[in-house]
């Protein structure tokens, strides 16, 4: 998840509610995510600041399915127009 804004609620707010929402998911630290990344203000997510790195704001954060999902059979559709 990136963007180009400093505002927490399109952030670090965004991100949480999206784990609220979805359990299987996990943040993954930054350190974890991109080693070389270090010039961050949290631990877990790229911050960038005008004031603090001297560029635009951005912001990232790395989330991954820790849960598989179960795959089923595959579906067979029977479309007329291609026979």
């Amino acid at each position: 998840y990136a963007t180009c804004s400093m505002l927490p609620e399109e952030n670090e707010d965004q991100v949480a509610a999206f784990l609220a929402a979805h359990p299987a998911f996990r943040v993954v630290p930054l350190n974890e995510a991109a080693p070389r990344l270090t010039n961050s203000a949290h631990s877990d997510y790229l911050s960038l600041t005008p004031a603090r790195n001297d560029t635009d704001g951005f912001f990232a954060a790395v989330m991954q399915r820790e849960v598989a999902l179960p795959v089923g059979p595959p579906i067979s559709i029977r479309d007329p127009f291609l026979e």
